[in-house]
């Protein structure tokens, strides 16, 4: 390998998404969100 060059690997969005979305509304509060992101863990 040649000076200051890494080996990296290859990461794919497509590996950390997933299909189901959770979306708020943008008048909820942070509150709703965290109870909702917990429910589906």
């Amino acid at each position: 390998m040649g000076f200051g060059k890494k080996l990296t690997k290859t990461v794919r969005v497509a590996d950390w998404m997933t299909e189901g979305v959770l979306a708020v509304e943008t008048f909820d509060s942070i509150a709703i969100a965290r109870q909702l992101m917990a429910a589906r863990q």
